[in-house]
Formats: structure tokens, sequence, C-alpha cells
């Protein structure tokens, strides 16, 4: 393998596009092999074959996620095309072409791409969030779209855009200062609906930036990135435990702080600064479900109803007062992503009705009964790893409610990681005679006996590899039936 010359701003080939690739020779490997050392010396997250003089449809992508099992090995991607795309995440971003700068940029939050890997075989990746970005990334350079020329480094955005610098509150004389405090991107819809309603945002508290992808790029939080685009005022503490966090709150002087998946717990003296108190959108129907982990908890249980409710913050954990809940229905094939998305939406509506309550004077608070609690531990590896003696519902629900992140998993023969993304019961209720976890069929779906009944897995994510739909895995001969998973 060698090292190549990666080209950067001024050099004409990267506005050019790229040609597909219409055989794999030994000369494409070797660029593959080539931009792979590439990509190592240089540090960065992704490299695209234009970027090295060659305009052909091949780009690399080595992504590190915040934890070992959030991890992509490299993925090749020749000829790659987008198929889906849905979300929004606006961040800053760099670029091995441009050295120290840092784009400001809106890419999709979820992403499909369909490509060749370097045996010719067709397969197709689902990725969110910093994945995403970086596929979305290389994909533009081989159609000669650069990240620069899109929109201008944050340090000028604001100053070519007046009108976001400062944000004008309608309603002056009846808003309300509210101060948001959130970090992912469930938070945003519901950041959106206060900023369209007329309320005054006083500022946005969000987690610090943290280092992202082989690089170890400093990333900012879904709602920094939201915020900063629309003009709001953010604030990135450590803590908000001292002095200085105080006098910020004093600052600020908020009459209302809505929490929306924070990742910290606030101290007394901040949950009782407001004139309103601080109030937070939790996602399940309380008390139950109580702790880190509701939507993907409520779904692993099986349950056909989940939904939002508005409490009154205290100095437990989700043990505050009921202001406000509303219901949303579980669907048979509805995935942590879907739940996601649906209480997302479902909570901005009901944060904006709690809002209105609560200025018209019209709140009512519910305790809550404390021996109808349960509670929703954070997800841990161990609770990731499919038990086939289990029922085919019970593994339905465990892979749903763990999709698309950080996915249930399972071992082939040899030892390799399979990871599962997708799943459909066969059979509920029969005893097939079969060892549990034995592969009993492989026409198109894996087909795997379980406790009772049976279970097909549709969509894989093999160790290595990225995304594939299981007859893809399936024609590649990695699994036979009589295997073992376990």
């Amino acid at each position: 393998m060698a090292k190549l010359k990666i080209v950067t701003r001024g050099d004409d080939i990267l506005n050019q596009k790229c040609r597909e690739v219409e055989e794999i020779t030994p000369r494409i490997i070797r660029l593959l092999d080539d931009m792979r050392e590439t990509l190592t010396a240089a540090g960065g997250a992704g490299l695209a074959a234009p970027q090295v003089g060659v305009l052909r449809k091949i780009a690399i992508i080595e992504y590190e996620g915040e934890t070992p099992e959030d991890s992509q090995e490299l993925i090749e991607l020749i000829n790659p095309k987008i198929i889906a795309f849905s979300g929004h995440q606006y961040t800053e971003e760099g670029c091995l072409s441009f050295p120290n700068e840092w784009i400001y940029t809106d890419r999709p939050m979820h992403i499909t791409v369909r490509y060749l890997n370097r045996k010719g075989e067709e397969c197709e990746i689902t990725a969110s969030d910093f994945l995403a970005k970086a596929l979305s990334h290389e994909i533009d350079h081989l159609d000669a779209r650069l990240c620069t020329a899109a929109v201008p480094p944050m340090t000028k955005f604001l100053k070519k855009n007046p009108r976001l610098a400062k944000r004008d509150v309608p309603n002056k004389e009846t808003a309300m200062k509210i101060l948001f405090m959130g970090t992912p991107d469930f938070a945003i819809p519901t950041l959106r609906a206060l900023y369209e309603s007329g309320e005054e945002i006083v500022g946005v508290i969000t987690q610090p930036d943290k280092p992202k992808g082989r690089g170890y790029t400093l990333t900012p939080p879904p709602v920094k990135a939201w915020a900063l685009e629309k003009g709001l005022e953010v604030y990135q503490p450590t803590t908000c435990k001292d002095e200085a966090f105080a006098e910020l709150l004093a600052k600020l002087d908020p009459e209302l702080i809505v929490v929306v998946a924070f990742g910290k717990i606030l101290p007394k003296n901040v949950l009782d600064y407001p004139k309103y108190g601080c109030i937070n959108v939790h996602g399940s129907l309380l008390p139950k479900y109580r702790g880190a982990a509701p939507m993907q908890r409520a779904i692993i249980d099986g349950e056909k109803v989940t939904g939002v409710t508005i409490q009154q913050m205290d100095i437990g954990v989700d043990t505050g007062d009921m202001l406000y809940k509303s219901e949303v229905e579980i669907a048979e094939d509805d995935n942590f992503e879907d739940i996601h998305d649906k209480l997302s939406v479902c909570g901005a509506e009901a944060l904006i009705e709690t809002v209105k309550l609560i200025k018209a004077g019209n709140m009512k608070r519910e305790k809550q009964d404390d021996t109808l609690s349960t509670y929703a531990a954070k997800i841990e590896k161990s609770d990731c790893l499919l038990d086939f003696s289990k029922s085919a519902e019970e593994l339905h629900n465990l892979i749903r409610g763990l999709s698309p992140i950080p996915l249930t998993f399972t071992h082939t023969p040899d030892g390799k990681l399979l990871k599962v993304t997708s799943a459909r019961i066969v059979d509920r209720d029969t005893i097939c005679g079969k060892e549990a976890g034995e592969v009993v069929s492989l026409d198109g779906e894996i087909v795997v006996a379980c406790g009772k009944g049976k279970i097909a897995l549709t969509g894989v994510l093999p160790e290595g590899k990225g995304r594939m739909r299981a007859d893809e895995f399936i024609r590649g001969r990695k699994i036979n039936v009589g295997d073992i998973l376990k």
C-alpha cells in the first residue's frame, strides 16, 4: 500500500464529477488499499477518490463511535448512491481537502446508501448522526458538491445572515421567558415548537461538544447546532452545580425552564429558581418507565401504547407531579427509531399545550402513584445479546427496541459478531423440536428456532461490514442451515 497525496483547495479536480466504476479490477483494489493507507496517515474519518486525484465513484469511511459497539470498521463504497434520507443535523464539519477549516452544514440525520463492495457484491447501509453525515459528505465529493460551497464557515455565517443573529420575539408583551435545556435530536422538535410559538427563549443550555469519529473531531450536540442556526444564545457548562452557573441563571432570569433529554441532574437551587419551576418532557406515560431508556424498554416489554408526560421536576428521578399526558400507539413493527420520532413530535405538541395552561393559570397537577412505577434502566451491552431460548415474540420485541442503535447481536459458528437490524415473527407458539438458535431455513431470510416459535432475521450487520439485507448475507455463503447462533 502507498500513501497518496491529498489534493486541497484550488485543485480543479475537486470541482469535477466522478465516473462510475464499470469493473472492479486489480487497479481498483489497489486504489482502495492506498486510500486506506492515506486515510490512516491523515487521521480523518473519510476519503473520496477525487481527493487523491482519481475521478472514480469510490469512497472510504472509518468511523469510531462513542463506544466500541457503535463503531464501524472501514467501509469501502464503490458507486455509492443515496436511496433514502430524512431529518436534519446542523453541524460544523471538517474536510481533509480543506485543512484547518470548519464548515457549517445541513446534513441528513438518517441516510440509506446502496453501493458495491470490493468483491462486487451489492450492499446497503443505513446510518444516523455522525456516520450519516460522513456518508453524505463523501458522496457529495463524488458529485463535485463541496461542503465549502454549500454553507459558509460558521464564523461568517451569522455575519452574512444578520436576521439570524438576533431573534425578534413576537408577542413581546405576553411572551414567557423560557430557558431551554436539551442535548440530542429528540429535543429539537420541542425547541423548534417553542421558537415558533412566540415565547422568548432567553438561552439554550446543552452539553459540551464531544470528540467523534476516527479523528476525534469535536462535534456539537444537535441542539446546539439547531439553536445556533436560529441565532439563539447557547451555553455549554460542564456543571450546573457551581457558582458560575448560578450567576448565569440569574443573568438569564427565566420564568420557566424546559428540560428535554438534557443529560444532567439539576440541583435544587436550579429547580427552584424560575417562577414556574422546571418542567420536563419524558418519553413514557409516568409513573411507568421512569429512568434513562423509557422508549426502548416499552418496546422490549411488548407494550402496545406509550406516550409522553410533561412533569414538574423535583429532586427525584422522574418522580415529579404530572402536568400533561399524550398517548402514542406502538405498532407491531415499530422500532426504537419509529417511537423516538413519534414521541419527539408528540412531546413538542404536549409541551406547547402545557405552557398555554401555565400562562392561563389553568394548570392542574397530578401526583404520581409510586406503587405503579417501573424503572427503565440504561441499555447495557448485556441487554443486547439474543437469547434464542426465549420466545420469538420476546426476541422480536428486543430487536425492535434496540434498532437502529445499539442493535441486538448474536454470533455465527465461527465466532464472528452478527448484529441484527430487523426481524419478523414466523411462528409465535409452536415448539419446533430444534435446538434454540438453530438456523432452520435460508429462503431469503435467516429463520431461527426459538424456545417458543421461530423468528426470521431480515436485516443484519456482519462484523466488519455495513448493514445489509439477510438475503445478501445468505448469498455470501456466510451461514448454513443447521448452524447454531449463540
